[in-house]
């Protein structure tokens, strides 16, 4: 039998019935029953209806809550308890928006599981009164105070994460007597490997978090990374900017001579809402990259600046030239979202006009042929990316970065629109020689490993 009885969680649900939720008779938690778990098997759960369709799962553990404060102090988002409960219930098939974890010491942890974020922690039931079941209050559960808790900005994750690198490439750099360059590429490779499984490719049924935390040896855990990198840079083409078999030596130098595990271990506690293409824009672009997207949130340039509004057709056969040192990362970003709203849109029409005999497109000889589609909705992101893209910087730091954003933009919209990737076409990015008179400069380096290295 699982050391926590169903009464556990009891007094927290009775609790509950007297914010409104209407509990007459309380089911039988359930215990969760996940292999090779041992926490997990001996945790109980119920899911609980929220007001607008959501569910609410509250876990009773057999341990005391771990503390948080250590994790975000090493910029960390999660605990290995919170990983370790969130895939057991997840492997069960249990599902819901937010996850409460309430430790046998009576601390209660409530994150939004959809988007892994931690909201807050309590560690007494003073905290808990005060803070935790106001917000579950049926009235304002009903106005969707959950939702609209304050989260993490894009800005606080982005610091956070480019500390994280900082810190990790410091380590694994001098400890393996790796290049700055070396070093560079394979964070390169795991940050785009954990972006691309965020939006379903390259991860298998092994996400990071299983792999990091499976208690394998460090010559395994570099099998399984080069697997990853394989199976990216082979199916999907998303490792632009790496060669594959000078990345895969150098993981294999990294396992042996770095505490590499270590590293991937921390790396999974980092909430997954860190690796969307816009955060990575701000935690590694340059000072005057930050500055030129600043610039173009108040004041957005247009999709195609001088041509006014273009209808989605023109973008089959014309390109957008993005100059990235003129327009920022968030401007490009947005112009990839643009067009492949817009394109999307084109592709369902052409489809829709097809399945209904009408002739796609506008033509002047009514009597013809009615045109093949020129547009496939499976095809818009490639299209995107193969041929309406192209992008220009004059520093070769700006162009890896560009690489990096566009290919987490095309695993987003290949989700969104629900299709496949396939293979990733050859990102149009070109490094230009700058102006004579800004021959000597270069811009600053949002991760400078130099002083990382000494520090440490």
């Amino acid at each position: 039998m699982p050391a926590v009885p169903p009464e556990s969680l009891r007094p927290f649900l009775s609790a509950l019935s007297h914010l409104g939720w209407g509990i007459k008779k309380f089911a039988k938690p359930e215990p969760v029953r996940a292999k090779g778990k041992s926490l997990v098997a001996r945790t109980w759960w119920v899911a609980l209806p929220l007001p607008n369709g959501e569910a609410l799962v509250c876990a009773a553990l057999p341990a005391d809550l771990e503390g948080q404060g250590q994790h975000f102090n090493a910029f960390e988002d999660q605990t290995r308890q919170y990983r370790e409960i969130g895939e057991g219930l997840r492997a069960e098939g249990i599902a819901g928006r937010y996850l409460l974890m309430m430790g046998e010491n009576g601390a209660f942890s409530l994150a939004d599981w959809r988007d892994d974020e931690v909201l807050l922690v309590t560690r007494t039931r003073g905290e808990r009164d005060d803070r935790l079941l106001p917000l579950l209050n049926m009235q304002a559960l009903a106005r969707n105070t959950l939702a609209s808790y304050p989260r993490k900005s894009i800005r606080q994750h982005a610091q956070e994460l480019q500390s994280w690198v900082n810190i990790w490439s410091a380590r694994l750099g001098s400890e393996s007597q790796s290049t700055q360059g070396m070093i560079w590429r394979f964070f390169d490779a795991l940050l785009t490997a954990r972006m691309a499984e965020r939006y379903g490719f390259g991860g298998g049924e092994e996400s990071f978090e299983s792999m990091a935390f499976s208690g394998a040896t460090a010559k395994d855990l570099v099998r399984r990374l080069n697997r990853r990198f394989e199976t990216l840079a082979r199916q999907n083409n998303l490792l632009q900017n790496a060669t594959l078999s000078s990345l895969t030596q150098l993981t294999e130098l990294l396992g042996a001579r770095a505490p590499l595990t270590e590293c991937v271990r921390s790396f999974a506690l980092l909430s997954r809402a860190k690796f969307r293409p816009e955060v990575l824009a701000e935690a590694f672009a340059d000072p005057e990259l930050r500055l030129l997207s600043w610039r173009a949130s108040v004041i957005a340039p247009p999709l195609a600046p001088g041509e006014g509004e273009l209808a989605p057709g023109h973008w089959l056969t014309h390109e957008l030239d993005v100059v990235l040192d003129e327009v920022g990362t968030l401007v490009m970003l947005g112009w990839f979202d643009e067009l492949a709203e817009a394109l999307a849109q084109h592709a369902r029409g052409q489809e829709t006009a097809l399945e209904r005999g009408e002739r796609p497109g506008f033509q002047l000889d009514l009597l013809g042929d009615a045109p093949e589609q020129d547009l496939e909705l499976k095809t818009v992101v490639r299209h995107i990316a193969g041929q309406v893209l192209s992008v220009r910087t004059c520093y070769a730091e700006r162009g890896w970065l560009a690489r990096m954003l566009l290919a987490g933009k095309a695993c987003e919209w290949t989700r969104r629109l629900d299709v496949s990737l396939g293979a990733l076409p050859q990102l149009r990015v070109r490094i230009e020689k700058p102006p004579a008179q800004e021959a000597e400069l270069a811009p600053p380096r949002a991760v400078d490993f130099e002083a990382a290295y000494q520090a440490n």
